[in-house]
């Protein structure tokens, strides 16, 4: 059951990402994009912090079903 909550988040996160750079590009930011995701620690740590929360999501959810 865990590996579906970490694959769902993975996705999750992965589609995110697309998104957004997508809209960068659309919006002619990309260069933005990459000196904020080349500027250190933190967009790493909000992409682990959005990963956390997906997989806690996915098993709060899972558990309340259950329930």
């Amino acid at each position: 059951m865990p590996k579906r909550c970490f694959l769902f988040a993975t996705i999750a996160l992965f589609l995110f990402a697309l998104l957004t750079a997508l809209g960068a590009g659309a919006t002619g930011r990309i260069d933005e994009l990459l000196a904020y995701l080349a500027s250190g620690v933190r967009p790493l740590a909000l992409a682990v912090l959005a990963w956390t929360a997906a997989v806690l999501g996915c098993r709060l959810g899972r558990a309340t079903r259950r329930a």
